[in-house]
């Protein structure tokens, strides 16, 4: 050997030396125990965290020339900062962790790690909202002149499972993964990891959007992880995501407001079922409504964006998916289809015009109840949706068994055809934009019947056609007959249609594609019979019904659409709520215009209302209980027209009386009924109508006064039997619960002929007492009624000749003029009834009575035996003026304490019967017939205030006597009464005085007080009293208009 190799050879072995004893020394100088110590002891001096390990030690042969170093049973635990609520403070947990250090990499400030793996470890990274993150643990030594040292990781491996949490409270993002085994190692050229992850857990989180849900995963390929784990970066990631085998190019960056998506994912097989379970679970229904097991194949979408949080905003995106042929079932329904396919892609690029298309390439279901074919396009979904669909479809009804599974017994034969070619742009889809659709639908069936009483579903049809052509801007026709159709839905008939013909079209030459004006359209329907139910409580039906209806547009303002319609029907009849009534030979006509008034305007007012405070007497309201669907239709539409008919029946336990209406003329314009000749039957009443109601729209969305204005012809008027039925509806309605009234509707709802209806009401109602109850005026009317009845029945009186005026508003009721000829005698009233609170109740009243039998005045007027005890004793014909103003009580009882009045009574003929009182006078007087006397004639004049009648001095002749009375009594019925003896039997004049109770009273005899010219006249203030009296009646009216 020559001497320089001689040289080499003792240098490098002297290097070698020199390595194996500073190895050697230091293995020997870090010792296990040492180690172990040493980490304990110093970490802490250099990490704002606490480190401590149950063992440490040095390897420095296992991974020459680096340096390896195994910590068992080793923790990272950081103090939660001042001022921070929440903290996750466990940073690393582990049960043993090998770190491979390269010693010569720090005389370059570099500490290279070329390698790490841990067993059964657990690591939480957490950023609290304050941006403090728990792995910022390094200490800031102040030294600004040193650089720093930098860091480098090669290789990182975990076995016996590695849990990891990133919990970021201020952007709120939450990630945790449970992973079994992993590999993640720097290639030789390039950046970021090969990794080979295998978790059977992640979950994650993103604002409140659950993204994944304890999902397994395993990735194999490239992995680059920056910007403190908020940018992901894929490069040929072969995944398995749940079951789901999932290629993966691309980028995932998490942001504060969205998550930002590029790349391509790509699904080449896997099973429906399997796809299913790995999409997020905020994506789907919170029930699974498919269940299938069907292959999905080529499924790939292609992502260039981000999906914003709030808005829901997606990125730009492109995909595709085939799936089938497969069975597939829909589980609400229990539907299956033993064999579906469908070819399907979907994109989303608002920078080249696409905003959402969905296409429809191939979608057919088969089986032995259903053949489907359906493809088309749904393009611009998320700004202005348009369709493009062509579908075909077969029913088959004797194979229904094959489709919907779990049937109970049920009966369904037939067989529905159905093809369908449509063009549109959903925002057409209304009278304005149907010139700018194009469809094509045709239904055909020669007749079927389904009878499912599991389900409660009735349908059967014999031969049936429906057509419905629109070609844009030129035509649209609608054709439908059916024999017969039948539909029913839990016991209730839905639709009943029999030889039914409907057809509809467009009007030549005028259907175009503006959708600034209505196109015109006109059509016809004749039906033998045809019945709906419109809702819960609202049927029609209609016989014989022949029906023309057009829609125009509007003179004026071609935007609005003019609805025309005619409707001529043998019969017709409807329920509404606890209504019912049944018209013959109807001649019909309705005029609707679209209601310009602003939704605000309505909104407001409404608001208004129903803010304001409910008078106390509400509940006697007129309230037509309008629900709120049909307020908004007539808030909408403007209505005019006229109805027509022979007769009507009307049932309703709110007037329970047999009531007919023999003839009926009815029309309605701006808001308007005129009512012209209607003869009405109620009971033993016949009226005839004349006149109109206004504001009726107000009135029947809950608003505003109804108007009613009437002249009333009648040849019999039972007021006693109308009052009674009133009240009786009334209670019997109050009496009802919200059930028992939801029972009663479906019992008026479901009943038979109105014949049957009206005596199972009036078995329901009973009878009502008819002046019992205290009498509300309804505070929302404004009614004026001109009344001439040629006999009238009220209490025990039978009146001809009735006429007069009747007024009611404000909760205020007015009787002017009222005049009648009756069985007691000659009466003419002007009253007025006020109800305006339950505190102020009261009635004023001016009556004159002429040659009326005393006997009936009490019955009349129970109040009168009260004011004038002794004209109960009084038998004959008189004439009789009573003015009196009284608050009455609930029970409509006089308040006599604040009744004040006059009253004049004037007689001739009149019989004195006997009396105790009379009994006594008569007796000291020697009349000659002591038990009945009498009266030649009698003028007695009388006011009432604070209690008090008093009674001024009147002429009596009785008897052989002649004589002036006059005095007073109390409602205590306390009395003081003078006479004087002005011709009498005896050859002095004399005056008794009579004073006390009916039970005990005394007679003196004493001076008199009156004579024959002494007698003073005080007329005057009872007419002064009348006068100012019925002036206060009439007043009150005096400012309403009643057109």
């Amino acid at each position: 050997m020559k001497k320089g190799g001689r040289v080499i050879l003792v240098i490098f072995v002297s290097l070698l030396g020199v390595i194996a004893a500073v190895l050697g020394a230091v293995a020997i100088i870090l010792s296990p125990a040492r180690l172990t110590d040493l980490v304990n002891r110093y970490a802490d001096r250099y990490l704002d965290a606490s480190v401590s390990v149950s063992a440490a030690s040095v390897h420095v042969l296992k991974n020459f020339p680096d340096i390896s170093v195994i910590l068992n049973d080793g923790s990272i635990v950081v103090p939660a900062p001042e001022g921070t609520d929440k903290w996750a403070d466990s940073l690393l947990v582990f049960r043993k962790m090998e770190v491979t250090l390269r010693p010569a990499a720090l005389l370059h400030r570099m500490i290279n790690i070329p390698g790490i793996s841990m067993e059964h470890a657990s690591i939480h990274l957490f950023t609290d909202r304050k941006d403090r993150s728990n792995w910022d643990i390094f200490r800031n030594t102040g030294d600004t002149r040193s650089p720093g040292y930098g860091f480098s990781f090669g290789k990182l491996s975990a076995t016996d499972t590695l849990h990891f949490t990133y919990h970021d409270y201020r952007d709120t993002v939450y990630y945790s993964v449970s992973i079994e085994k992993m590999t993640a190692a720097i290639p030789f050229r390039g950046t970021g990891y090969k990794a080979d992850i295998h978790s059977f857990s992640n979950t994650l989180i993103v604002g409140e959007k659950t993204l994944f849900d304890k999902i397994p995963f395993m990735v194999k390929g490239g992995i680059t992880l920056e910007n403190n784990f908020d940018d992901y970066y894929f490069q040929d990631c072969e995944t398995v995501l749940g079951d789901v085998p999932l290629y993966i190019n691309g980028f995932m960056g998490l942001r504060e407001d969205s998550l930002e998506l590029r790349g391509i994912c790509r699904i080449d097989s896997t099973r429906f079922d399997q796809l299913y379970a790995a999409i997020p679970r905020n994506l789907l229904p919170a029930e699974t409504p498919v269940e299938s097991f069907m292959a999905v194949k080529d499924l790939e979408v292609i992502l260039n964006g981000a999906y914003y949080y709030d808005s829901g905003q997606f990125p730009v995106y492109s995909a595709r998916i085939t799936a089938g042929p497969g069975l597939v079932t829909y589980l609400p329904a229990d539907i299956t289809l033993p064999e579906f396919k469908a070819v399907l892609s979907s994109s989303y690029d608002p920078g080249k015009g696409d905003f959402g298309t969905l296409s429809v390439n191939r979608l057919e279901a088969e089986g032995p109840a259903l053949e489907l074919s359906l493809q088309g396009v749904l393009s611009s979904f998320f700004k202005d949706p348009e369709v493009r669909v062509s579908a075909d479809m077969n029913v088959r009804l004797d194979r229904l068994s094959t489709l919907v599974g779990g049937m109970e017994s049920h009966n369904a034969e037939g067989h529905v055809a159905v093809d369908l070619e449509a063009d549109f742009r959903l925002k057409d889809l209304d009278p304005a934009g149907l010139g700018n659709v194009m469809l094509s639908a045709h239904l055909q069936t020669n007749g079927f019947t389904l009878d499912l009483p599991a389900d409660s579903i009735f349908c059967r049809a014999d031969t049936t056609r429906i057509q419905l052509g629109i070609t844009p801007g030129t035509a649209l026709d609608l054709d439908l007959v059916s024999d017969s159709l039948n539909i029913r839905f839990k016991g209730r008939e839905l639709a009943t249609l029999s030889e039914t013909m409907l057809k509809a079209g467009s009007t030549p030459g005028m259907f175009t594609r503006d959708t600034t004006r209505v196109n015109p359209l006109h059509g016809t329907l004749k039906s033998k019979s045809l019945r709906l139910f419109l809702n819960d409580t609202t049927r029609i039906r209609i016989q014989r019904a022949d029906m023309n209806f057009s829609i125009m547009p509007d003179p004026q303002d071609p935007a609005i659409p003019l609805i025309e319609a005619t409707l001529q029907a043998r019969s017709a009849g409807g329920t509404y709520g606890v209504h019912r009534a049944r018209i013959n030979n109807l001649h019909f006509r309705a005029d609707l215009t679209h209601n310009l008034r602003t939704r605000r305007r309505d909104t407001t007012s409404l608001r208004r209302d129903r803010t304001h405070t409910q008078h106390e007497f509400s509940y006697a309201d007129l309230d037509f209980d309008i629900d709120r669907e049909t307020r908004g239709l007539l808030r909408k539409w403007d209505v005019n027209g006229s109805l027509q008919a022979s007769g009507m029946q009307v049932v309703t336990p709110v007037f329970p009386l047999r009531t007919r209406i023999l003839s009926l003329h009815m029309g309605l314009r701006d808001d308007r009924l005129e009512i012209t000749d209607t003869q009405i039957r109620a009971g033993r009443s016949d009226l005839l109508l004349n006149g109109y109601v206004t504001n009726i729209r107000r009135v029947l969305m809950g608003r505003g006064r109804l108007g009613l204005n009437f002249d009333l012809q009648s040849d019999t008027l039972d007021s006693n039997e109308l009052i009674q039925a009133i009240h009786a509806g009334a209670s019997f309605l109050n009496r009802l619960d919200s059930t028992e009234m939801e029972l009663l509707k479906e019992e008026i709802l479901h009943a038979g002929s109105e014949e049957q209806l009206e005596t199972m009401i009036s078995e329901k109602v009973g009878q009502g007492e008819a002046y019992d109850n205290l009498l509300i005026v309804p505070g929302n009317v404004d009614l004026q009624v001109v009344l001439a009845v040629s006999n009238a029945y009220y209490r025990h009186l039978e009146m001809q000749g009735l006429h007069g005026m009747l007024r009611a508003a404000d909760r205020y009721l007015q009787l002017d003029e009222l005049q009648a000829s009756s069985n007691a005698g000659d009466i003419r009233i002007n009253a007025l009834y006020a109800t305006p609170s339950v505190n102020d109740l009261s009635v004023g009243l001016d009556m004159e009575m002429h040659d009326i039998l005393l006997e009936e005045v009490t019955r009349l007027l129970p109040s009168m035996d009260t004011l004038f005890p002794m004209i109960s004793s009084f038998r004959g014909l008189a004439d009789i003026q009573i003015s009196a103003t009284s608050q009455l009580d609930t029970g409509m009882n006089l308040v006599l304490s604040s009744l004040t009045g006059a009253c004049r009574i004037k007689g001739d003929g009149l019989v004195l019967l006997d009396g105790e009182t009379f009994s006594e006078i008569s007796r000291k007087l020697m009349f000659r017939k002591k038990a009945l006397n009498l009266i030649d004639s009698i003028r007695v004049e009388a006011t009432v205030a604070n209690n008090r009648v008093d009674v001024f001095p009147f002429i009596m002749e009785m008897d052989r006597y002649r004589a002036a009375i006059a005095g007073s009594h109390h409602m205590d019925k306390s009395f003081h009464y003078h006479i004087s003896i002005l011709r009498s039997p005896v050859p002095f004049r004399f005056g008794l005085d009579v004073h006390g109770t009916p039970e005990d009273f005394e007679i003196d005899l004493g001076r008199m007080r009156f004579s024959d010219q002494g007698i003073p006249a005080l007329s005057y203030r009872i007419d002064s009293i009348r006068v100012n009296l019925k002036e206060n009646i009439r007043r009150y009216f005096n400012h309403y208009t009643f057109e």
